[in-house]
């Protein structure tokens, strides 16, 4: 999911170019963090955002 220009088959429909979750995770290990996810088909999925404090 973290690919650039990913897209799921279902959401082919829907507006969008998949390129999200790419530069957040760019964005974010760059700064020396991480994405953590936790997904629940048919439910959702949870994202957080780690960051070294210094």
């Amino acid at each position: 999911i973290f690919r650039r220009f990913y897209r799921e088959e279902e959401v082919h429909e829907q507006q969008g170019v998949g390129i999200g979750l790419y530069l957040a995770r760019e964005i974010v290990t760059r700064q020396g963090g991480y994405i953590k996810v936790v997904s629940e088909p048919g439910k959702g999925s949870e994202f957080s955002i780690m960051l070294p404090t210094k």
